[in-house]
């Protein structure tokens, strides 16, 4: 007969536990970390500064502003 056991975490663990169970259970996150995964593999990363301007550049031509025109 199996031996009952009971197990104890704090809240933040606990936290921790059930948003972990909620992205493990999206296919589409999973698929998305599974990417980035072989992004990284693959040398196929940018450093923060870069995803930036990025980001502000694409922001700025889809709002149709200039990136130099922008303050």
């Amino acid at each position: 007969m199996a031996k009952e056991t009971a197990i104890l975490f704090n809240a933040d663990e606990f936290e921790n536990l059930l948003e972990t169970l909620d992205i493990l259970s999206n296919k589409k996150e999973v698929s998305a970390i599974a990417k980035g995964v072989v992004d990284v593999q693959r040398g196929e990363t940018l450093t923060l500064s870069k995803y930036i301007a990025c980001k502000k550049k694409n922001r700025t031509h889809a709002e149709g502003i200039p990136s130099g025109d922008r303050h």
